[in-house]
């Protein structure tokens, strides 16, 4: 069987869905099948590469930042990858294609349809879903009627948790709604004892995009009021990640004095991220919506607990007070009383994480996820 992959982002270029849309591509080819990945293109990064074994092809686009992208810099990997569509150099070969996320990447796969009979999946991330986020509500309204189309047009529409099924579904009741969970490379992600550092500090983690979904503010004046509790060399905390509230962030660290207790990393090669995994005590994940989040699992596959907000998504994967800890969002004195227990949990703290490490290596692996796209592309 011979698949094509659409993202608009594929490592070294984007985060989560990009490393996702890795993981699948080279799980996808340990399946049997023939994959290979359209993308964009960065700096040198252009035109076609064998990539463990995956045949990757990366479009022009004017994307300026590896760690993130715009409206206007996606447009211009669509239009690029029509071009390529167009001109049959792919599109004709390929017996179905799995398109990550509806918009942008949904009319790649409606332009495959239409012109060679290519039928394509939808697995929708998150973002592309409509939700009460005052920074994308207009632009979803806009585009509904395209992105409608798109998921009727679909062989099938994939959600990767269930609480993302349930958002799709009330902004666009048109379609059924399969659940396929994200998975995670327990062998790649995995505690290491000696990275630990033994000097009684306990050390918190965010990884992500600097976005207002993900909610840091929030983050940093909570830390900001744990300092005034519980005082200094107590606890420190690590932002791994870039993105368009970076001034913002750094402008706050100043203001209230944080320098010595967050540490800004900028974005982190996957055996980098490793490492911060390892090193750290807590994963805190505030973000005010996610679907299936891959840090999550990926830090509990490390060891990890995760201090998370009580969204869909989180709560799928955390379980309250044995794998980390779950807050109301919008609760700042609950997440404020998380934080402090975190500070005084002690050894139960190693038991969380190997609770949490069990739980995601039972439940969810990438041989999984590419078993299960394979079967919707059979039946159908």
């Amino acid at each position: 069987m011979k698949i094509l992959l659409i993202n608009y982002e594929y490592p070294p270029i984007g985060a989560g869905a990009a490393n996702a849309t890795k993981n699948l591509a080279e799980q996808l080819l340990k399946s049997g099948c023939e994959v290979s990945v359209l993308t964009s293109g960065f700096d040198d990064l252009l035109g076609y590469s064998v990539e463990s074994g995956v045949e990757v092809i990366r479009c022009k686009a004017i994307r300026k930042f590896q760690a993130k992208s715009n409206l206007l810099e996606m447009l211009s990997f669509i239009v690029s990858c029509c071009w390529v569509i167009c001109t049959g150099r792919i599109g004709k070969r390929f017996d179905a294609g799995i398109v990550f996320f509806s918009l942008p990447c949904g009319p790649l796969g409606l332009l495959l349809k239409r012109l060679f009979g290519t039928p394509y999946i939808v697995s929708l991330r998150g973002g592309d879903v409509p939700g009460p986020e005052s920074s994308t509500r207009g632009v979803h309204k806009l585009l509904s009627p395209i992105r409608r189309v798109i998921l009727k047009s679909a062989l099938a529409v994939v959600a990767n948790s269930e609480g993302l099924k349930v958002a799709s579904l009330k902004a666009d009741p048109i379609c059924d709604v399969q659940v396929i969970p994200n998975g995670v490379d327990s062998d790649f992600f995995a505690p290491d004892p000696s990275m630990k550092i033994d000097d009684g500090i306990v050390r918190f983690l965010f990884v992500g995009r600097f976005h207002e979904e993900k909610n840091i503010f929030f983050l940093l004046e909570q830390i900001q009021r744990l300092r005034e509790t519980v005082g200094d060399n107590v606890f420190e905390l690590t932002l791994v990640g870039d993105g368009p509230q970076l001034p913002g962030l750094v402008e706050l660290i100043g203001k209230h004095g944080l320098e010595k207790f967050v540490r800004l990393e900028g974005w982190s090669s996957k055996g980098e991220l490793r490492l911060h995994y390892q090193k750290s005590d807590f994963l805190i994940n505030p973000s005010l919506r996610e679907g299936m989040p891959n840090v999550v699992l990926e830090a509990m596959a490390s060891g990890l607990p995760v201090i998370a907000s009580n969204v869909a998504g989180n709560r799928e994967l955390v379980m309250h007070k044995y794998t980390g800890y779950l807050f109301d969002i919008g609760d700042a004195e609950g997440f404020h009383g998380v934080l402090k227990e975190a500070l005084v949990c002690g050894a139960q703290v190693r038991d969380m994480g190997k609770e949490a490490r069990r739980s995601v290596v039972e439940r969810y692996s990438w041989a999984a996820v590419a078993s299960d796209y394979i079967r919707l592309i059979n039946q159908n």
